[in-house]
Formats: structure tokens, sequence, C-alpha cells
């Protein structure tokens, strides 16, 4: 028998009206089942407890370091500061102004009745004045949940409660600008009235300016058009 005959014999067992079926692909592997990621639920408390206590932190530091730096130089004209001093206020002064700038830009209109101890000014109303710093003391960390707007459960606090922690929080943001304006102003004195100053003094004096200008513009106007 031939090749030819092989193939006839061949074609004979394979019906032609039966197409060959392809051999289907395996199945993937199942992939592991994986859980989803778990998020860790910060309580609010303790978001503002870590906020305040940096921007304390930052400030005290500023005023220390910087401060020290302007009673030194005042006392000894010809002293001599370490670049880890001057890059520490350099970063502290950046910070400190632009919470000061960023607070201000945010004021907070507080729920009570109470206004801070001081006569009323055409120029700066208490309250005007009250909102800027409970917008900086906010941004500082300090949870004033119920103390500002009209809209919250704790307004059935007793009022005398809430104006003590309004006055609380209006101190600590005075604080914290008067330390902020006080170092500032006087490294840019000294660095104004003398020829020469460390470098740690004139560098912070002209970023103090800076913060100083964007703070003041936050005060007068961001604030105005964000009340109206």
């Amino acid at each position: 028998m031939g090749p030819d005959s092989e193939s006839k014999v061949y074609k004979q067992a394979v019906p032609s009206d039966q197409e060959v079926q392809p051999i289907p692909e395996p199945a993937p592997a199942p992939e592991p089942d994986t859980e989803p990621a778990q998020t860790i639920d910060v309580p609010e408390n303790t978001k503002h407890l870590i906020s305040l206590a940096f921007t304390i932190l930052a400030v005290l530091l500023y005023g220390a370091i910087l401060g020290g730096a302007v009673i030194k130089s005042l006392i000894d004209s010809t002293s001599v500061f370490t670049p880890g001093a001057l890059r520490a206020t350099q970063i502290l002064s950046g910070l400190v102004g632009t919470v000061v700038t960023a607070g201000f830009a945010r004021p907070k209109s507080s729920n009570t009745s109470v206004t801070p101890q001081a006569k009323e000014s055409k120029l700066l109303p208490k309250r005007f004045v009250q909102s800027k710093l409970l917008g900086l003391a906010d941004t500082l960390g300090l949870n004033l949940r119920g103390l500002t707007g009209s809209n919250d459960m704790t307004l059935l606090e007793d009022e005398t409660v809430r104006a003590a922690k309004i006055n609380t929080a209006t101190w600590v943001a005075i604080l914290y600008f008067v330390i902020y304006f006080l170092v500032g102003a006087g490294a840019f004195v000294i660095t104004v009235l003398r020829a020469q100053v460390p470098e740690i003094i004139s560098s912070n004096a002209w970023v103090w300016l800076g913060t100083l200008i964007s703070s003041s513009y936050s005060f007068f106007s961001l604030g105005e058009e964000s009340s109206s």
C-alpha cells in the first residue's frame, strides 16, 4: 500500500463535515482574596491637639532662637551664630508668618455675646478684631467647635462656659501674634539702624517684613471679602 492509499484511508476515518475544535485555553488561576485597605480614623480632638502642639512649638523656637539672637546682637554686635541656627530661624520665620496670614484670612465669628474688654473703635470694631483672632486660633489647632457659627449642638452649653473658652482662644492667638511681631520687629529695626548685622538677623528681618505685609493684607482685605 503506497502513501496515496494511506492518505485516502485517513481522510475516510475523519469525516469532512466535522471541523476540528480548538483546544480550550486553561482557566486562569483564581486570585487570592484581597481585603480592602484599612484606614486609620484619627479622632478630631487628636488632630487639633497635634496641630496645636506643632504650631506652639514653632513659635516658641522662633522666639527663643531669633529673639535670643536679637538680644545677643544688641549686647555684642560682633556675635557669631551657627549655620544651623540660621537655617532654623529662616524656616521658622516663614512658617510662623504663614500661620498668621492663613489665620487672618479665615475669620471666625463667635456665637457668644461676650467681646474682648477694650475700647470700641470705629476703624476696627471689636467683633471684627475678635473674628480675626479666632480665625488665627482655629488655624493654630484650637478646637472651636460649638464656639463659632450657629449650627452646632454645643450651643446648648452654658453661655459663661462658652465665653470663657472664646476668651482663652483669643488670648492664645494674641500671644502667638505678639511673639511673631515683636521678635520680627526687633530684627528689622536692628537691620535698618546698623550698618553691619549678623546674617541671622538681616535675613529673618526681610522674611518677617514680607509675611507682615501678607498678613496685613489678609487682616484688612481677605476677611472683608469672605464675610461679605
